[in-house]
Order: structure tokens, then C-alpha cells, then sequence
């Protein structure tokens, strides 16, 4: 949770030195839309290994945003993925395939939901998305109203990496359209929050109605190296 701060303005060096061995990473972001391209190129740049990553998509393209993020993959230093979308990647079924990666396959809505759940203290909830298929195997199964439903647990991380498009310095953001995607859930739902922004105002310049990220859920700001068109 975002420590109190008006100034949470961050440097590469002091960004790189939070990506440890074995942690959880929420990656914000749909495909190019709202996703944090800065941060990905630190996280490739530290030595940090073993890690669990947790996104939407990642994408091997090398002319894309995702492009290091996928490399970090691509080297060895991802033990588990946690994904909705893997098409835009073509190496992870040679790499699940060779068990050199675990990935888990979760539905777009219910990622969103198990980050959300995790974001606002709750236990879980029932959905009946994937119910009868394989990706019930192992999971609880609970009886409800006449109906059956799968019990999907929150999906908390260590490191959230999210984007948005102007933040002052205390970590209030602003996510402009369709950017707000998994960004807005992710901040709240890890121990430490690291928001890259387009754009960085001083403290009071946001409306406050505006927000959508609060910067109670920001630990780091950084300002991004590019701003995409």
C-alpha cells in the first residue's frame, strides 16, 4: 500500500533495486493500450529470476511495447505465467510444451475479478466460466441457488507495474479511455506499486473527480521514456 508521500518521483536505479528473485508481478496494460513500456525495459534490465508473472497478454513482438517483458520470459527467469491471452506470443508453447514455463490460462473476465478480489480484501467468488472444462481441475466447487460454481480465489502479487497517462507526483493518476484496463485494479492489489506516467503535474493540479487511480495505492512514480501516439 502507497506510503504517504508528495513527492514519490522515482529514479531508473531505485525502480530496478525493487525487482527481487521469486516475487509476483501484476504487468498493466491490453496488448499496446495502457501498458507500461518503461517499466518493462527496467524489469528486463534487472537480474531478478524465478518470478511469477501475471498480465493479460505479452507479446514477442520486437518492434512492441511488450517486447522486453516477453524477454524476460524468453530467458529463463519466468517460472509461471499467469495469462488470458497467448497468441501474440509465439514462443510459450514451446516453452510450456518443454516444461521450461508453467503457464495457467485464466479468462480475461475472471483475471480481472481474482485481481480485483485480491485489490479489495475479499475471498474469492462463484462464477460458472470454465465450469466442466480443464480449467476446473483442482479448483473448488460450490453449490448455490441450484447451480454449481467454481470458487476463484484472489490473485494478489508483491510488484504491481501500471500505467497511466498524467499523474502528479503523489501517485493520483489519470487514465485517459480504454487505458484504464487492468491498471486501475492492479495498483490496489499488491504490496508495492510502481505507476509510470506520460505525464507528471504537481500535487492539486488533478481534479480530484478525475482520478482513477488514488495515489494511496502508489508507492513510485516514474515518468515514461516514450509517450505512445
Amino acid at each position: 500500500m502507497g506510503k504517504f508521500s508528495r513527492d514519490k518521483l522515482a529514479s531508473k536505479q531505485a525502480v530496478i533495486e525493487k525487482f527481487q528473485d521469486g516475487q509476483t508481478i501484476l504487468l498493466g496494460g491490453f496488448n499496446r493500450v495502457g501498458a507500461p513500456g518503461t517499466l518493462f525495459k527496467y524489469l528486463h534490465e534487472s537480474a531478478a529470476r524465478d518470478l511469477t508473472l501475471v498480465c493479460n497478454n505479452c507479446s514477442n513482438d520486437p518492434a512492441g511495447i511488450w517486447y522486453p517483458a516477453s524477454q524476460v520470459i524468453s530467458e529463463g527467469r519466468v517460472r509461471q505465467l499467469k495469462i488470458s491471452f497467448t497468441r501474440t506470443n509465439t514462443e510459450l508453447i514451446s516453452l510450456y510444451e518443454s516444461r521450461k514455463l508453467e503457464v495457467e490460462l485464466i479468462p480475461q473476465g475472471t483475471l480481472a475479478e481474482r485481481i480485483r478480489a485480491a485489490a479489495y480484501g475479499l475471498g474469492g467468488f462463484l462464477t460458472t466460466v470454465g465450469y466442466g472444462t480443464l480449467l476446473a481441475e483442482g479448483k473448488q466447487i460450490i453449490h448455490a441457488n441450484g447451480k454449481d460454481y467454481l470458487l476463484e480465489l484472489p490473485l494478489h502479487a508483491d510488484l504491481a507495474l501500471v500505467k497511466a497517462t498524467k499523474a502528479d507526483l503523489m501517485g493520483n493518476a489519470v487514465c485517459r479511455a480504454t487505458t484504464k484496463n487492468f491498471n486501475t485494479i492492479m495498483a490496489p492489489a499488491a504490496d508495492f506499486t510502481i505507476l509510470e506516467a506520460d505525464q507528471i503535474v504537481p500535487v492539486g493540479e488533478l481534479p480530484p473527480e478525475e482520478i482513477d487511480i488514488p495515489g494511496i495505492f502508489v508507492d513510485m512514480v516514474i515518468q515514461s521514456e516514450e509517450v505512445l501516439k
